[in-house]
């Protein structure tokens, strides 16, 4: 299964802010650099954490992110919900109209499709709210933080 990469990406800076020397607020660059990615398109997936809660904005000289929830309390689902939003995994066109004839048949049978795909959707939603990030990381990594990735960022550049 593909993961989409913003969702990904999401996730890295949450644990990555999980994992931060003392919880100190990261900038947008330390996860364009650690991460690759272009520092406009850190900011957008940083706006969507932001505006979902999971993350805050701090201002200031030594501002940046920071996480707004304990990471105990963050799940896939709220990572997913943040970064792809609130759409359904599934929705069905009217292309069937247009394969089949009998118009009983057609409805019947998008009545079942639709019923089956709307119970593996609940299935991955469920699956996603058990599981939560912590169980990524060893109590050390988040309890204090220990990580300093400015740091880890400059050595990499050297």
């Amino acid at each position: 299964m593909k993961v989409p990469p913003i969702f990904e990406q999401s996730m890295c800076i949450i644990l990555m802010l999980a994992t931060e020397k003392n919880h100190q607020p990261l900038s947008a660059s330390v996860f364009s650099d650690r991460l690759g990615l272009s520092k406009t398109y850190t900011q957008k997936v940083a706006s969507k954490l932001v505006k979902s809660g999971l993350v805050k904005s701090v201002a200031g000289k030594y501002g940046g992110l920071q996480l707004n929830r304990r990471i105990d309390d963050v799940t896939l689902l709220d990572v997913y919900r943040s970064s792809a939003g609130q759409e359904k995994l599934f929705t069905i066109t009217d292309l069937a109209d247009k394969t089949f004839i009998d118009s009983t048949v057609i409805h019947s049978k998008q009545r079942i499709l639709s019923d089956s795909l709307a119970k593996a959707e609940q299935s991955f939603f469920e699956s996603l709210a058990s599981f939560r990030l912590s169980e990524l990381l060893e109590d050390r990594d988040y309890q204090d933080g220990y990580i300093d990735w400015e740091a880890i960022i400059e050595n990499e550049r050297r």
